[in-house]
């Protein structure tokens, strides 16, 4: 994002801190909401128990799901619409020289495909979870 909006580090760090808010979501749900404790099973004998110090409504999960996805959908976002500006204006820089040189050749060289497949996959995983189509294959997309 650096490179190519200019080397402007405003929206690189945005991008940056918008695509981590996941990363620190998964690292509190990891480390800090969860306890273990070694407990005794009558037939298995000591064993590692597990839990989750915080509550498991689908409300809250949901919630965090959406929000995490929301800041990476909106991270997407950002480097779409830079990468086609800069697109747009390399297509018209080389139109004016009569040099041609197809759209989808500059879309590729840029990585817009790359961020539209990845924003197509977010908003994807936000509808199945509202809609409850992916009931049963929630850990296909981790949040």
């Amino acid at each position: 994002m650096y490179a190519i909006s200019g080397r402007n580090w405003w929206l690189a760090s945005a991008v940056g801190l918008l695509n981590m808010t996941p990363v620190g979501v998964n690292a509190y749900i990891n480390f800090a909401a969860v306890w273990y404790e070694i407990g005794y099973i009558p037939i298995l004998g000591e064993s590692c128990i597990s839990g989750y110090n915080i509550s498991n409504t689908t409300n809250i999960a949901l919630s965090v799901s959406i929000g995490t996805r929301g800041s990476v959908i909106t991270a997407d976002i950002l480097i779409l619409v830079v990468t086609w500006i800069k697109t747009y204006l390399t297509y018209r820089n080389a139109a004016r020289n009569n040099i041609k040189t197809p759209v989808l050749a500059l879309l590729l060289k840029d990585g817009a495909i790359y961020f539209m497949m990845l924003l197509s996959l977010n908003i994807i995983t936000i509808v199945g979870e509202l809609t409850n189509a992916f009931l049963h294959y929630h850990h296909s997309f981790p949040p």
